[in-house]
């Protein structure tokens, strides 16, 4: 019987079979590098952004074109529910009132007549802020002599035939305390029946009198 035996014999010079291929895989450090960079570019921006806002910190001029710039002119007002007779040195008891809203105008008229808005006072002197609240109108130059609105929550309160010059420091969105100084009725103005202060009250925007206010004062 005979055998046939087939033997290979690997040698150190026999090629040996390539290795197989190692599965590619991402290691979980290789991307540490990446993350590190775009960290610090956010740091270096946050830095860039804080050192710009410490030297250039915001200002009203910033909001100029909004009409939230107008609140910030001043400090927000302290409402403290205090009401002040407007006439400096009088009260509801001593004050003489010279008119009142809806009598019809010119005085005198009996038809197609306009309506007076405000309470008048025979007065000169001093005029009053009657609550806390915000300056929201301002006309020194107005036909009638000077004008100041006050805004205090629900109320608008206009301060009519004031000497000019006595209300152009005030700027809209000033805060202002009640008894504070507005104005000073000086002038006789055209169409008026001498000095005196012309004082309107709207409630939720619609036009009241001011001595349902301060009538008890």
């Amino acid at each position: 019987m005979k055998l046939h035996l087939n033997l290979t014999v690997e040698t150190e010079n026999s090629p040996s079979p390539p290795p197989s291929p190692r599965p590619i895989s991402a290691s979980p450090t290789e991307h540490i590098p990446a993350t590190n960079n775009w960290l610090k570019r956010g740091l270096t921006t946050s830095t860039v952004i804080l050192t710009f806002l410490i030297l250039f910190p915001p200002t009203n001029l910033w909001l100029k074109s909004t009409p939230v710039a107008k609140i910030l002119q001043g400090k927000p007002p302290t409402y403290t529910g205090k009401i002040v007779f407007p006439l400096k040195g009088l009260n509801a008891q001593t004050a003489k009132v010279t008119d009142v809203p809806n009598s019809p105008r010119p005085l005198g008229c009996k038809a197609n007549c306009r309506m007076h808005a405000g309470t008048d006072y025979g007065y000169t002197g001093d005029i009053l802020s009657v609550l806390d609240g915000t300056i929201s109108e301002v006309k020194p130059d107005s036909p009638v002599g000077g004008i100041v609105g006050v805004e205090s929550g629900k109320y608008t309160i206009r301060y009519v035939h004031l000497n000019r010059d006595s209300v152009r420091k005030w700027k809209i969105g000033q805060p202002v305390q009640a008894g504070e100084l507005l104005g000073i009725v000086r002038e006789t103005f055209a169409g008026s029946s001498g000095a005196h202060p012309h004082i309107e009250l709207y409630e939720n925007g619609k036009l009241s009198d001011i001595r349902q206010l301060i009538g008890g004062i």
